[in-house]
C-alpha cells in the first residue's frame, strides 16, 4: 500500500510537474509567436517607410528641374520661379511670387504681357551695372515698378571685368577668356559676399521683397546666374530651405546655358586655353558648384552661420526673416 501510495504520489507529481512543463512551453511558444509577428511588422513597417522616403525623394528631385521650374519665357533666358521648395516648418514657397531671370531687354510681347497678366508681376529689380542697363535697358511694363540695385562696385577694377565678361559690346569669347586668365572666377562668389557694396545691395533686397504688399517680385542681372544667384541663395536660406536644394536650384543655371557652356569651353580649348582656364570659361558662361560651395563656407568660417550672415551683413532681422516666411511660404 505504501509503495502504491508513493507510486501514485510520484505519478501525480510527474503529472503536475509534466503539465506545468506542458503550460511553461505552451506560454514560450506563444510569446515566441507574439515576438516573430511583432518582428515581421517592424520589418515590413522599415521597408514601407523607406519605401516612402525614397519615393518621395525621387518625386522631390523630379521636382527640381528646369522644365518644373520655368515661367517659359521666350525672350528672356533662365526664368524660373522659386515656387514648391520646402521651406521652415515643412510649409513651400508659394508658386510664381518670387521670380529669377536673366535681362529683360529681349523680352517679347507674349513675354510682356505673361509677366503682367499671367504672373501678376509687380516689382522688377535690376542687379546690373551702369553699362549693362544701358546697353540692354529693361523694357517699360505699364503696372510694374523698376528698380535698380547696385551689387557690383563699379570703381573696383575686378568687378568691371566681372561686368566686362558680361557685355553686348565685347566680343563675347575674348571677355570670357580674359576674366577666365585673370584667375577671379574661382572667387567671384566670396569677393561679392564679402564686399560692403554687394552687401548693401542685398540688404535693399530684402528690403523690397519687405515692402511687396501682393503680386510677384521678379530680380535679374545679365545672365541670371551669378548675381542673381547668390541674392536667390540668401533668400531661399532666409525662407529655411535646405543647402542641398538651395545648391540643386542654383545648378539649374548650368541647365539652362548647357550648350553655351559647351560652345564657349569647346571655343576656349581651340585658342590655347589651359584646361583650368576652359573650366573656368564654362563656369562663366554657366555657373559652377564648387565655387558657390566656397563662399557659402566663407560664411560659415568668417561670420559664423547664414543666419548671422542675414542678420549682420544683410540687415535681415530675426522679426523680418519671419515676416519674410509668413509672406512668401504656405
Amino acid at each position: 500500500m505504501r509503495c502504491t501510495g508513493i507510486i501514485n504520489l510520484d505519478f501525480t507529481e510527474v503529472r503536475y510537474f509534466s503539465f506545468a512543463k506542458n503550460n511553461i512551453l505552451s506560454l514560450e511558444n506563444n510569446e515566441r509567436k507574439r515576438y516573430n509577428i511583432m518582428k515581421r511588422k517592424m520589418v515590413k513597417g522599415i521597408a514601407f517607410m523607406a519605401a516612402m522616403v525614397m519615393m518621395s525623394s525621387n518625386i522631390y528631385a523630379a521636382d527640381i528641374s528646369l522644365e518644373q521650374q520655368s515661367i517659359g519665357l521666350e525672350g528672356v533666358e533662365n526664368a524660373r520661379q522659386l515656387g514648391g521648395y520646402t521651406g521652415a516648418d515643412g510649409k513651400t514657397v508659394k508658386d510664381n511670387l518670387l521670380i529669377r531671370t536673366g535681362k529683360l531687354s529681349g523680352a517679347t510681347e507674349e513675354d510682356k504681357t505673361k509677366l503682367k497678366d499671367e504672373l501678376q508681376v509687380k516689382k522688377i529689380i535690376d542687379f546690373r551695372t551702369t553699362s549693362e542697363k544701358e546697353e540692354a535697358p529693361d523694357p517699360e511694363i505699364e503696372g510694374i515698378q523698376n528698380i535698380w540695385v547696385s551689387i557690383l562696385d563699379e570703381e573696383d577694377s575686378t568687378a568691371n571685368l566681372a561686368a566686362a565678361a558680361t557685355s553686348e559690346e565685347q566680343d563675347p569669347m575674348n571677355a570670357l577668356m580674359e576674366y577666365a586668365k585673370s584667375g577671379k572666377v574661382k572667387t567671384m562668389y566670396t569677393d561679392i559676399v564679402v564686399n560692403e557694396h554687394a552687401q548693401e545691395g542685398y540688404a535693399k533686397f530684402f528690403d523690397e521683397l519687405l515692402a511687396q504688399e501682393d503680386g510677384a517680385v521678379l530680380w535679374h542681372c545679365t545672365g541670371g546666374k551669378d548675381r542673381a544667384g547668390l541674392a536667390t541663395v540668401f533668400l531661399l536660406s532666409a525662407l529655411g530651405v535646405d543647402e542641398e536644394t538651395i545648391l540643386e536650384d542654383f545648378n539649374l543655371s548650368s541647365e539652362a546655358y548647357k550648350e553655351n557652356m559647351e560652345a564657349m569651353g569647346k571655343m576656349a580649348e581651340e585658342s590655347g586655353c589651359t584646361e583650368e582656364e576652359v573650366e573656368d570659361v564654362k563656369a562663366l558662361a554657366g555657373v559652377k558648384e564648387e565655387y558657390m560651395k566656397d563662399a557659402l563656407e566663407l560664411i560659415d568660417r568668417e561670420y559664423g552661420s547664414m543666419d548671422e550672415y542675414l542678420k549682420n551683413q544683410l540687415q535681415v532681422s530675426k522679426e523680418e526673416k519671419a515676416a519674410l516666411q509668413e509672406k512668401y511660404l504656405e
